[in-house]
């Protein structure tokens, strides 16, 4: 069988045993695999690992504020917006929000299988 070539990284980070939460981050490195699916695959099959496998109970991510697309991403994934760490972020000379996102255990939904 032909494996497929690495496109990115999916991590927990932090993971907390008490109170059951943890960061994530998903990339995809490769910007010709961008937009084929493969995050949206790789955050569900982490998020459905997190919460069934592992327990956790709440998960959280940190997106810069000028990063809309990464923005709708986690928003497809169930993430909700709450809260933003003004001017946090300093690149190119320039100041940008972080955007706080989370999404907790009973708001996750798990995609039906194909």
């Amino acid at each position: 069988m032909k494996r497929k070539p690495l496109v990115g990284e999916r991590i927990l980070l932090r993971p907390f045993k008490l109170p059951r939460n943890t960061d994530m981050t998903i990339i995809i490195g490769e910007k010709d695999q961008r937009g084929k699916g493969y995050g949206k695959e790789a955050g569900h099959l982490l998020l459905t690992h997190a919460f069934h496998t592992l327990g956790f109970h709440r998960i959280s991510v940190g997106v810069v504020g000028f990063n809309q697309t990464a923005i709708k991403y986690w928003k497809s994934l169930g993430f909700k917006k709450e809260g933003i760490h003004r001017e946090e972020y300093y690149c190119d000379n320039k100041y940008s929000d972080f955007i706080m996102m989370s999404i907790i255990e009973n708001e996750y939904k798990k995609p039906a299988k194909k």
